[in-house]
C-alpha cells in the first residue's frame, strides 16, 4: 500500500485542490451525461389516432399480442415506445 505524503501544503490549497479536481470531474460528467427521455404513456383512441385505425382494431391487436397494453386504476396505457417497435418496414 502506498503512503500519501503532503509537504508544504496549506489547507486552504489542499481544499482548493481538491475542489478544483471535483469542478473538472463534475464538467465531465456533465458532458457525457445523457439523461433518459421520460416515458410517453397513450390511451387506446391516442394510438388508434397515431396508427390511423379504428379502436377495434387495437383491441383486437391486444388479443392476438401484438400490442402489449399496461393498466392502473381501470385505465388502459401503451408504452409509446413499445408501439413504435411493434412497426415493421414493409417489402414494397
Amino acid at each position: 500500500m502506498k503512503a500519501i505524503q503532503l509537504y508544504e501544503i496549506t489547507p486552504e490549497e489542499l481544499e482548493k485542490r481538491i475542489g478544483e479536481s471535483v469542478k473538472k470531474e463534475l464538467e465531465i460528467f456533465k458532458k457525457n451525461f445523457k439523461p433518459e427521455p421520460p416515458k410517453e404513456f397513450l390511451n387506446r383512441n391516442q394510438v388508434a389516432t397515431m396508427l390511423g385505425v379504428h379502436v377495434t382494431s387495437i383491441l383486437n391487436w391486444e388479443r392476438k399480442g401484438i400490442l402489449n397494453p399496461l393498466g392502473i386504476s381501470g385505465k388502459i396505457l401503451f408504452l409509446r415506445s413499445e408501439v413504435e417497435a411493434c412497426l415493421k418496414p414493409l417489402n414494397v
